[in-house]
């Protein structure tokens, strides 16, 4: 299946790829600098997530 973000996954997580720089939809698509406490950020978060509730 192809999720945008797996809670507790972020390898599976298109979100987490693309902003790796895989995948035709990389982010940012305008420059490659990621900085990487903002992607630790990103990692840490869907890592701890157990649902993609909205109402969460």
């Amino acid at each position: 299946m192809d999720y945008r973000i797996l809670p507790g996954v972020p390898a599976a997580s298109h979100l987490y790829m693309h902003m790796r720089g895989e995948g035709l939809g990389k982010m940012p698509g305008f420059g490659r600098r990621i900085d990487p406490d903002g992607f630790a950020l990103i990692h840490e978060r869907i890592d701890t997530m157990d649902t993609c509730d909205e109402t969460e």
